[in-house]
């Protein structure tokens, strides 16, 4: 009876001892199977050593750090998948497609820092192309209105810039307009004096048609018409008078001649052309 209770107890040391290092065999297997990232052959070792063995708890640990390995991995993979494939949408000009893919994305992984900084991405790419389209056809608009609508090119352009602020080429094209507008009303109203100047010089009203080249000038200094059409009435009205004095000669001296005063005639024709 001794040699056979001395006989269990060796096999049931032996039991135990191969069961210690069937468990530990199986850990050291999950653990590399862990570490390689192959997650489904650890999670079935430590599945079926459980089944033989029972689920210890440190095989309990085991797998649970397994599981939340796999998750993390899992997690990570499609987040990179996802943004890889929205960045090339993006890049293809597919933002809609690219937008949608990574939104629904962040309705599973909410706190990915790469989900939510390309969305942010995107959405301030989208916005800033949309800016861009909105401030072409505003520019074009401008352009077609400017020749015959220059006022409304300009509440245009002005509207524009409050609502796009730091555009330069709104900025840039409001600048332009008003400068145009201002060229069209200076040249109205350089018509307007100059068409108040032809009319008094018709009449040979030299002076009153000074007077509105002059005030023409004061207005606009340097007006190029103005100055030209100025000094066209000054040498006309030179030329009037030197006309009518010689006119005046001319009638002196046949006066003259009418009372027979030849040296008197003479000497007034003379004057008068000298």
């Amino acid at each position: 009876p001794e040699l056979m209770a001395a006989l269990t107890r060796a096999q049931e040391a032996l039991s135990v001892r191969q069961r210690a290092e069937a468990i530990e065999s199986a850990k050291r297997n999950a653990r590399q199977a862990l570490q390689s990232g192959n997650f489904d052959d650890a999670l079935q070792v430590v599945a079926e050593t459980a089944k033989i063995h029972g689920l210890s708890a440190d095989f309990q640990r085991l797998r649970e750090q397994i599981v939340a390995a796999k998750t993390t991995w899992e997690r990570d993979q499609f987040i990179g998948t996802t943004a890889r494939q929205c960045e090339q949408w993006w890049r293809e000009g597919r933002f809609q497609e690219a937008l949608k893919g990574v939104e629904a994305a962040l309705q599973k992984y909410p706190d990915a820092p790469a989900l939510t900084d390309l969305a942010r991405a995107l959405r301030a790419d989208w916005e800033r192309r949309q800016r861009g389209e909105a401030v072409r056809r505003v520019l074009a608009d401008a352009r077609a209105r400017l020749d015959d609508e220059p006022a409304k090119a300009i509440d245009l352009l002005r509207a524009a810039n409050t609502r796009f602020p730091g555009e330069a080429e709104l900025e840039s094209a409001l600048a332009s307009a008003e400068e145009t507008l201002r060229a069209v009303e200076r040249a109205k109203a350089s018509e307007r004096f100059a068409a108040e100047a032809n009319a008094y010089l018709v009449q040979n009203e030299f002076h009153r048609a000074l007077d509105a080249l002059d005030r023409g000038l004061r207005a606009y200094p340097g007006d190029g018409s103005l100055t030209s059409l100025r000094d066209a009435v000054a040498s006309r009205r030179v030329a009037w008078e030197r006309e009518q004095e010689i006119a005046e000669a001319i009638r002196g001296g046949q006066v003259l001649l009418a009372q027979r005063q030849f040296e008197q005639a003479e000497r007034a024709a003379a004057a008068a052309f000298e």
